[in-house]
């Protein structure tokens, strides 16, 4: 036992003799603070920037020009960072931090902070916030302390798929770390991250390149001849620069763009291991700490810089090391989801590659090894990747079984599992359920089978991007509240199954509370749909839509297109029968089309304009659309942003979020309710005041014999109370802006009173404004984002769900004579009966003046064609 003990004590003069001989060097690089850019929201940050006289241009009602946020960066150069390779690192021993021991960061790590840290790593985001919540409230936390629980608090909110949220905290984790260090580079590579998940992958890019072009060429050094000055300073710098390098590589890899993902996470790797190179040196490590999430991000880029090399074929042999190293890692933690993780990275880069019999191979495999762990979303990801890989090899049955286990799956999961954001999860998500069964429909001719995917498709998305959002307000009583507590468990239960630090427990806790969830959903279904409906996936059938179809009307039914080359085709459907139908053009044409119409409406050239909607206008030729009585039009992908006013159609059309919406008895509001009339809010110089909105306001509480919330009476609760219970028509002259990156924050501007405030989607969502008609008299209302399953998130969903039969929305910033025109004749129509039809007079009104094609074409007409306010 002597020569241990004689090691130690000799270790402890070396390292005493370092400490003596300190040179006292500064090792990190000078960074000054990275110029602020707060983002919780595109309507916040316009709000914030006309605040601060910020430059950079958004168009809003009337194309009045307010200052908003700058656009994104363009390609990350890559740093010329250099130094030598370190020899691999195996896992040196997890061991995680306790009340009482000394964090890196100079403070004493509290008992709640322990606890914080422990909850996060085991899942519990809801225990780990409440932790960091009794650390912030402690009397006296130092600076340093305040800085890494604001960190920690961003992190724990992107494990709870908020990342909105975790951006909304980060400007506190910024002004603590310069504070504390001077720099902001750490918080800006944070940001980075939770962009990423946020699906905001140009975001993510562009504060990535802010940061390494902060940084420069410098690197960590692993070779020291004393204790550095700035210990905290290059502890921040060195992890921010493996967080930025990282991202570049996996927004590369999550684009499918391996060639460019492999040297970045190459350099990511080196810099990495560099970190463990210091550690583990007997000299060096007691003074640099390692902390979890440096574990699981090393195992994590072990995992894609293999599957890199994978979906490469480049280094087969070498791959399988890192996926070998990758599972070290994993298990060094006792991370029992480590080696599905690495399967799902593994099948995704075959599928990449073209090997698509080795894809689903791999993709069953841990498909079989997730369900044994009960890790029911893996399972379901993997089943689609597995079914795409069969579709390519062309085998049907065992295409359509994988794909119908995986729908089945995420019907089941829906409304407690989240959107796929920008595909950053890697695997299959809902996207690809749909699109391949959608392609397998077609093969067999089964059209009532292929339109039941599709609308199942659309409702997936819809739910799956308001779990966990407050929907419906105190909508649906016990029973609503009832199914938000369940779902919160189920997330929770998802979450510790998949936590590094996961324990034992029930693995079939997950499915008994998603059957008491589906028994819930079918109660509420009974007494109200729509709220079911968001809360759940339903289907209508194909027999019973068309039965809703009136003599004369027709359904166009556009299916989603896998090839951007390939022609676009349609469902089409009359109460007598359905056909599938090609639209004579290809998706890249459309998006063509619609790129020169958009630049003909803004170089204001009315001619340019009707050449590009000619060649829009053969989609209905194409057909076999001639001269129905009405057009219900279903769009997918890029369908959803065809002005179909402006096209050389004389028959009303209504674009719909779903066809199984034909199927509604009623909403929630009234057709004896009130009417309720805005315009014009007060914005208190924030943005510019819209004095034809108001003229228009006025005229059409005029016409309806009600008041007009006008200035500053247009507050958020003057409207909530004009509208009541529900109310017939809502009608909404202001300002409005969608937000692609956050559609839930897509909002429209009313008034505090004296200043602009914003009104999102999401805050609709979960209060909603009930009524029969809503006319959104703004730019951008009917814009949205179109996601995962083909739906369109935006300011008009959140009035269907609110119970709204109809609503009427624009495209893009209209003038105002266009406007109080249109709104002119469509509600004196409107008011005496068909609402299709008074959409039609109304656009044909603005027509008949000679305007352009954008201006009587603007506005998007969505609901039953024959209803009536």
């Amino acid at each position: 036992m002597a020569i241990p003990v004689l090691g130690v004590r000799l270790g402890l003069i070396v390292c005493a003799s370092w400490l003596v001989c300190a040179c006292g060097a500064v090792i990190s690089p000078k960074t000054q603070p990275l110029p602020e850019e707060q983002r919780a929201s595109l309507a916040q940050g316009v709000l914030q920037a006309r605040s601060a006289g910020a430059r950079g241009m958004l168009s809003l009602r009337s194309g009045a020009p307010v200052a908003g946020p700058a656009a994104p960066a363009a390609e990350v150069p890559m740093p010329a960072i250099a130094g030598q390779q370190s020899d691999y690192v195996p896992p040196p021993k997890f061991r995680l931090q306790k009340a009482g021991d000394s964090h890196f960061f100079n403070f004493t790590i509290t008992p709640d902070y322990e606890a914080s840290t422990r909850a996060y790593l085991s899942g519990d985001g809801d225990a780990a916030l409440a932790a960091l919540d009794r650390v912030d409230a402690a009397k006296s936390p130092s600076l340093s302390l305040r800085w890494r629980s604001a960190y920690d608090r961003v992190l724990v909110l992107v494990l709870m798929s908020r990342p909105e949220l975790a951006e909304a905290v980060l400007p506190s984790v910024e002004r603590n770390e310069i504070a504390y260090t001077g720099t902001n580079i750490g918080a800006r590579a944070l940001r980075a991250e939770v962009r990423y998940f946020a699906g905001d992958l140009a975001g993510a890019l562009r504060d990535a390149a802010d940061v390494l072009g902060a940084i420069g060429d410098w690197r960590m050094p692993v070779s020291y001849g004393g204790p550095p000055k700035d210990m905290d300073r290059l502890a921040v710098t060195a992890g921010a620069q493996i967080r930025a390098v990282s991202l570049v590589g996996m927004v590369h890899f999550a684009r499918r763009d391996f060639a460019r993902a492999l040297p970045w996470l190459e350099l990511a790797d080196q810099l990495i291991n560099d970190v463990f190179t210091i550690y583990v040196h007997p000299l060096y490590g007691p003074f640099f700490p390692i902390y979890p999430e440096v574990y699981y991000g090393r195992g994590l880029g072990l995992a894609g810089l293999g599957a890199t090399l994978t979906a490469l074929g480049t280094d087969p042999a070498r791959a399988e090391l890192l996926f070998a190293r990758a599972n070290a890692y994993f298990d060094s933690m006792g991370f029992p989801s480590g080696k599905v993780l690495i399967e799902v990275f593994r099948a995704f880069a075959l599928f990449s590659g073209g090997r698509f019999e080795d894809a689903a191979s791999v993709a069953g495999a841990a498909a079989d090894r997730a369900e044994k762990l009960a890790l029911l979303d893996v399972v379901c990801r993997l089943q689609a990747l597995r079914g795409e890989a069969l579709l390519k090899l062309k085998r049907f049955d065992g295409a359509e079984s994988a794909l119908r286990q995986a729908q089945s799956l995420v019907d089941l999961l829906s409304g407690t599992l989240q959107g796929d954001a920008a595909k950053v999860r890697f695997g299959s998500g809902k996207e690809a359920i749909s699109l391949g069964l959608a392609a397998i429909d077609v093969q067999r001719g089964d059209l009532a089978r292929l339109f039941e995917d599709l609308e199942r498709g659309r409702a997936r998305a819809f739910v799956s991007l308001l779990a966990g959002r407050g929907v419906g307000g105190s909508r649906g009583g016990e029973i609503a509240a009832r199914v938000k507590v369940l779902d919160r468990d189920i997330a929770a239960e998802r979450r510790r199954k998949a936590s590094v630090l996961a324990a034992a427990g029930d693995l079939d806790r997950e499915r008994v509370l998603l059957d008491e969830r589906s028994r819930l959903i079918e109660v509420l279904r009974t007494r109200d749909a729509d709220l079911a409906d968001a809360l759940s996936v339903s289907a209508a059938d194909l027999a019973s839509v068309r039965a809703r179809l009136a003599p004369d009307e027709v359904l166009l039914y556009t299916l989603p297109a896998a090839d951007p080359a390939a022609p676009l085709s349609a469902l089409v459907a009359t109460r007598t029968g359905a056909r599938l139908a090609p639209l004579g053009l290809t998706p890249d044409g459309l998006k063509a089309s619609l790129a020169a119409f958009t630049q003909a409406r803004e170089a204001n050239s009315p001619s340019a304009e009707r050449q590009a909607l000619a060649r829009m206008g053969s989609l209905l030729k194409a057909a076999g659309i001639e001269k129905p009585k009405g057009l219900y039009v279903v769009p997918s992908g890029d369908l959803h942003f065809v002005p179909w006013g402006a096209l050389a159609v004389e028959y009303p059309v209504s674009v719909l979020p779903v066809a199984g919406f034909l199927m509604r008895s009623g909403g929630t509001s009234s057709r004896a309710g009130g009417v309720a009339v805005v315009g014009d809010p007060e914005f208190g110089q924030l943005l510019p005041q819209l004095p034809g909105a108001q003229a228009e306001a006025l005229a059409v509480s005029k016409g309806y014999g009600a008041p007009a919330l006008i200035g500053a009476q247009a507050t958020p609760g003057a409207v909530r109370q004009a509208v009541g219970s529900g109310a017939r028509v809502l009608h909404l002259a202001t300002h409005a802006l969608f937000d692609p990156t956050h559609p839930l924050l897509s909002a429209l501007f009313l008034t505090d009173g004296s200043r602009a405030e914003a009104l999102t989607a999401e805050a609709i969502y979960a209060d909603p404004l009930p009524a029969g008609l809503v006319v959104l008299s703004a730019c951008e209302t009917g814009m949205g984002r179109v996601v995962a399953g083909d739906d369109l998130l935006g300011l008009t969903r959140s009035f269907y769900l609110s119970g709204a039969q109809a609503v009427l929305a624009s495209l893009w910033p209209v003038n105002d004579e266009a406007t109080e025109l249109f709104m002119s004749v469509f509600h004196q129509k409107a008011r005496s009966g068909d609402l299709g039809q008074a959409w039609l007079a109304a656009r044909n009104a603005v027509r008949s003046r000679g305007l352009s094609p954008s201006d009587y074409g603007a506005f998007v007409f969505g609901g039953r064609l024959g209803g009536a306010p």
